[in-house]
């Protein structure tokens, strides 16, 4: 957990309540909510090294198709990992698990999520869950694979009103620079945000992209349990 838990409570009052939950300028329900239709993709190996959470499918479905997904890593994907159905799995997946790694956008709604979600997993007997990116790391991997027609540039996306908002409250709770990382923290703080589907999708990056992704998801905890931080 980044925040203190009161000042985290007023950054989380503008998405609701699991029971009445808010929408957004652009009529969407906000992810912290119960929802009837949310789907779970579960991807279980015989024995799992570590667990990746990410909310979308799309760049899971890459990285298997590309064989960059390795054969001992656990994936739970859904777009609401704290809802009342996923959570109690992902809770019994960590007690299997010697480690957990967050993937999401670059944005303001993802770093909710994740911190969330890693507030909500947190305990004694289960590993801490990790922030994976999209970050500085990410982003120099990026560079150094896509093709000669792409540039970073032009996966920018402008962030919504709503979202710019989200962003100054987050800023004032959660560590960005440790999480995200200056280079990212300035892309959004420009007023940009880069997507999954944007940072994955094997037509923009040959394939040593998708390879690096879970050699440095590896290294994260790796290093976290040398340190222990």
């Amino acid at each position: 957990m980044t925040a203190p838990p009161g000042h985290w409570a007023q950054a989380l009052f503008r998405f609701g309540t699991p029971a009445r939950p808010r929408r957004d300028p652009d009529g969407e329900q906000l992810w912290l909510r119960p929802s009837e239709r949310n789907w779970i993709d579960l991807r279980l190996p015989r024995m799992a090294t570590y667990l990746l959470i990410c909310p979308k499918s799309p760049p899971v479905d890459w990285w298997s198709a590309e064989k960059s997904l390795p054969r001992d890593v656990a994936v739970f994907c859904g777009p609401y990992p704290t809802e009342r159905r996923g959570l109690p799995i992902l809770k019994a997946l960590l007690r299997l698990a010697t480690g957990a790694v967050f993937v999401g956008d670059m944005d303001p709604y993802s770093v909710v999520q994740y911190v969330e979600t890693a507030r909500m997993l947190s305990g004694a007997k289960r590993p801490s869950l990790l922030y994976g990116g999209v970050n500085d790391a990410w982003l120099d991997s990026m560079e150094r694979t896509l093709s000669r027609r792409t540039r970073l540039e032009r996966l920018l996306i402008p962030l919504a009103k709503h979202e710019i908002s989200l962003l100054k409250d987050l800023e004032r709770v959660v560590d960005l620079e440790k999480l995200i990382e200056p280079r990212g923290c300035s892309v959004l703080r420009s007023g940009y945000k880069i997507e999954l589907e944007g940072a994955t999708a094997p037509r923009l990056y040959d394939g040593r992209h998708g390879r690096w992704v879970f050699r440095y998801l590896r290294s994260r905890i790796v290093q976290h349990a040398r340190h222990g931080k």
